[in-house]
């Protein structure tokens, strides 16, 4: 076996085990599991990632498996998401004023830094060629995806007094999905043609 290649299915595995492990505590804070699947979620995952990358390596020469690392480490990130948001309102005044401006901050901060690590050494493979002017690009397309990040969830987050069959908290977390679509999306095409680019 080639030495990317492996590189490739250790990556996939270990970001299996994050999956597994960020699944297993969000599911908890939103109470949608029962503790005897934890065990499940971290065989489970580890061997879907593992055959994603497998599979995104086979089909068209390897030339989908930039897109199979990106959704997995973006799963990943939107996990780390939402677990950091989930805990900030689990364990905060929500919906305390403020508390939910907060928590996008903090969660989607770390879930960015989580990102950078993984995209630099393993989607995009630039980990030894990055430098100031990298980081500085980094921090602009990194900012640009917080504030739309922020502005989207917040603006959706606005209507749940009008949506009052939908507990506030499941409404957090639904403009959170939202906005983590759209912030994914660009992320990825910063990343990909400004911070990450090939010379």
């Amino acid at each position: 076996m080639h030495a990317s290649t492996r590189h490739n299915y250790i990556f996939a595995i270990i970001i299996g085990l994050e999956i597994g492990f960020f699944l297993f505590i969000l599911s908890r804070l939103l109470h949608l599991l029962p503790d005897d699947r934890f065990a499940a979620l971290f065989i489970l995952m580890p061997i879907l990632s593992f055959f994603g990358i497998y599979g995104a390596m086979r089909a068209f020469n390897g030339k989908l498996r930039p897109f199979g690392a990106y959704g997995l480490v973006g799963l990943t990130n939107t996990l780390v998401d939402f677990t950091i948001f989930n805990l900030v309102l689990t364990y905060a005044p929500y919906p305390a004023t403020g508390v939910f401006i907060i928590a996008r901050f903090l969660a989607f901060s770390v879930a960015l830094a989580h990102s950078f690590i993984w995209n630099a050494s393993w989607t995009f493979g630039r980990d030894g060629n990055l430098g100031i002017h990298s980081a500085a690009r980094f921090a602009m397309v990194t900012c640009i995806g917080l504030v739309l990040n922020v502005v989207i969830s917040s603006a959706i987050n606005m209507f749940s007094p009008l949506v009052s069959t939908i507990p506030a908290i499941l409404w957090a977390n639904i403009s959170v999905a939202i906005a983590t679509g759209a912030s994914l999306i660009s992320n990825f095409l910063g990343y990909n043609y400004l911070v990450f680019k090939k010379k």
